[in-house]
């Protein structure tokens, strides 16, 4: 639709282009003249008695002879303006190229961001329940499985993957940026994930008993966050973050199941409330391991 509007503007230019000059040659008075006396014009001499200097007539005053003939007169004359104005409409049409340039390059620039948004790899991090599986009934000692999967379209490189944890009072105010600190985890080598592909990891974890007890009357938080860096098939250097809240009330189950590899119907991680620590982002210069 766009490129049918610019091809009918650029010829609605040529068109003026040709217009403009014919109608201004119809309307002169110098080309009335010499069209309506068989080829006589005025010139831009004077006679030796201060009257203007008229051309004689041409032999054959037929209308095509009179129409190249007074025309060229007039444009002989009048050289200047018409170049004027050429050179105008020729600067508009030249603009109007290179708008449409503009305009097609912004359209691609586009259309090749939103290909490679909606065909990249999106890498994400979650747990297999119960998400917390404890040591014992009273230890500090738990550990968490997680999974690493591509949700996207196209292959990633994972290059690396961090959990960590956080026993916080409740009413301490979470920042937005979360501190990693040293990384508890990193993968050994490099994985390449394709479309719903998949890598596991375990990290275990270690409280005190009295921050246990603490977690366990809900007196204090217990946060499981981290992230998974990667790689798209577009060279694109991204982060995935994850944060998870514990809910004691969830507990009551053996807590040796998640030791066995048996996985309860149960979870007892729950989605932590700051979307900024949940997220997909390009990585900062300087961030991860690549």
């Amino acid at each position: 639709m766009k490129k049918r509007w610019v091809a009918i503007g650029l010829v609605l230019a040529a068109m003026l282009l040709l217009i403009v000059p014919l109608t201004t040659l119809a309307l002169s008075p110098n080309y009335n003249y010499c069209a309506g006396h068989e080829g006589q014009y005025y010139t831009d001499k004077t006679n030796p008695d201060g009257s203007p200097n008229i051309a004689a007539p041409i032999n054959s005053p037929t209308f095509g002879n009179l129409f190249l003939y007074c025309g060229s007169v007039y444009v002989t004359q009048n050289a200047n303006a018409l170049t004027a104005i050429s050179t105008v409409f020729l600067a508009v049409i030249t603009i109007a190229l290179a708008a449409t340039g503009a305009a097609q390059w912004f359209a691609t620039a586009r259309a090749n961001e939103h290909f490679r948004v909606t065909e990249r790899a999106y890498v994400k991090m979650s747990h297999r329940p119960p998400g917390v599986a404890w040591g014992s009934i009273v230890s500090g000692e738990f550990r968490v499985s997680v999974r690493v999967k591509n949700h996207g379209r196209t292959p990633a490189e994972i290059t690396d993957a961090v959990l960590v944890h956080e026993v916080q009072d409740r009413t301490t105010i979470i920042p937005d940026n979360p501190d990693y600190g040293a990384p508890r985890h990193k993968i050994p080598a490099t994985s390449f994930l394709v479309t719903d592909d998949e890598f596991n990891f375990t990290e275990d974890f270690a409280i005190s008993a009295a921050e246990r007890e603490d977690v366990e009357a809900a007196r204090k938080v217990l946060v499981v966050y981290g992230y998974v860096d990667y790689i798209d098939k577009f060279d694109q250097r991204h982060r995935a973050g994850y944060a998870r809240v514990y809910i004691p009330a969830t507990t009551d189950e053996n807590f040796e199941a998640g030791f066995s590899g048996v996985e309860p119907a149960r979870n007892n991680l729950a989605m932590f409330p700051n979307r900024r620590r949940n997220y997909d982002r390009r990585r900062l210069p300087g961030e991860g391991n690549d």
